[in-house]
């Protein structure tokens, strides 16, 4: 088993094939019964040189974990909302963002309030003269801290859920990725669609399993998500096709097709038909649910993303050849600079030369 997962790699076996796998043994399970007996019969000759039909569904699931993970830029984009875009969405995702910034000023004016009155009586907190007055600023600036935590949780939550409103998206998920990249542009001047791929290259073996395993996870409920919104759309078209076999039925014929023929009882093209009703039923609610919880493991992701800036970026300019920066302007400026030279090269309007620095040469290469 381990030199298979050396081979096709243990994050497509987790991300992409378990989840192909259970849907191929589910959706044919559930509705191979609907499936024409004359088709059934001919697929069980084929597979009778290979004396299992085992290895069909695994072939079957390995065809659809690649196509999966090739597809995984794809699936991304559909989950932050790019598919398709709801204004609807993203105005009610606008008034939940805007909703922080009111609470945020609210809190500030609060705290302004209480700044003045602790100006108000005279004397700063760390110079107290008087029981009653000490007993005043004591009660001050014991608010004064409880609002100022206040406004810090309020303030993280804003950043890790929502960045700016000219960028939120029309999904939870969506704004959980934008509200990183943004953070990390803003913070260090870093763009993390140009950087993240160079970072992985300075992140420590252990840090970046850790970073594998949340974002197998990730993908793992991305694709289940996606699979069981195919599953529904597959129970749909099952669906129409057995109210259509029923209707046949109903017109006294014993074949739809040629090769599809029907059984002369309505209940059991009924009975299908409801079921399946419920199957769709069931694989929409699921796709939500595992929505639901793609968020969840999204911000534990993004976490690890700003970590591992947090960490490893200083890193990363060393392995450009960089000589580190003296404060972190300085910083912010490298890091715009480079990305500008990496991104546009000689388009770029606002690239300065870089100084290379070579740790056993005295002389820098400019």
């Amino acid at each position: 088993m381990k030199a298979i997962l050396d081979k096709i790699g243990s994050n497509f076996f987790v991300a992409a094939f378990v989840p192909s796998l259970g849907f191929m043994l589910i959706t044919g399970l559930l509705f191979g019964p609907s499936l024409p007996k004359s088709v059934a019969a001919r697929l069980q000759n084929s597979l009778d040189p290979l004396d299992s039909g085992g290895l069909l569904l695994l072939i079957l699931a390995l065809i659809l974990g690649f196509v999966l993970s090739s597809l995984s830029g794809f699936t991304q984009n559909f989950f932050q909302g790019e598919i398709f875009n709801c204004s609807f969405k993203i105005n009610k995702h606008k008034k939940k963002a805007e909703e922080y910034c009111i609470k945020n000023d609210e809190l500030k004016e609060e705290l302004d309030e209480i700044k003045h009155q602790i100006d108000s009586i005279g004397i700063k907190c760390d110079k107290l003269t008087g029981k009653d007055e000490e007993n005043d600023i004591a009660e001050l600036c014991k608010k004064r801290d409880e609002i100022e935590n206040k406004i810090y949780a309020n303030s993280v939550l804003h950043q890790r859920y929502y960045p700016p409103s000219d960028l939120i998206k029309s999904t939870k998920y969506g704004n959980i990725t934008v509200a990183t990249d943004y953070y990390i542009a803003v913070t260090y001047g870093i763009d993390n669609s140009l950087f993240w791929h160079q970072l992985i290259s300075v992140i420590p073996e252990g840090y970046k399993n850790e970073i594998d395993q949340s974002r197998n996870s990730l993908l793992f409920v991305l694709n289940s998500a996606l699979l069981s919104l195919v599953f529904s759309g597959i129970g749909f078209l099952a669906v129409i096709y057995e109210f259509i076999c029923l209707w046949a039925v109903r017109q006294g014929r014993n074949k739809l097709l040629y090769f599809i023929l029907l059984s002369l009882n309505e209940d059991v093209h009924k009975q299908r038909a409801e079921i399946y009703i419920l199957f769709v039923a069931l694989g929409v609610l699921v796709f939500f649910l595992l929505h639901f919880i793609a968020n969840k493991v999204v911000l534990e992701y993004s976490t690890f993303i700003r970590d591992a800036y947090a960490l490893f970026r200083l890193e990363l300019l060393e392995k450009f050849r960089l000589e580190l920066p003296e404060n972190s302007a300085d910083e912010f400026y490298e890091w715009k600079n480079l990305g500008e030279l990496i991104a546009l090269g000689a388009h770029s309007l606002d690239f300065e030369w870089l100084e290379y620095h070579h740790p056993d040469s005295k002389n820098d290469v400019h």
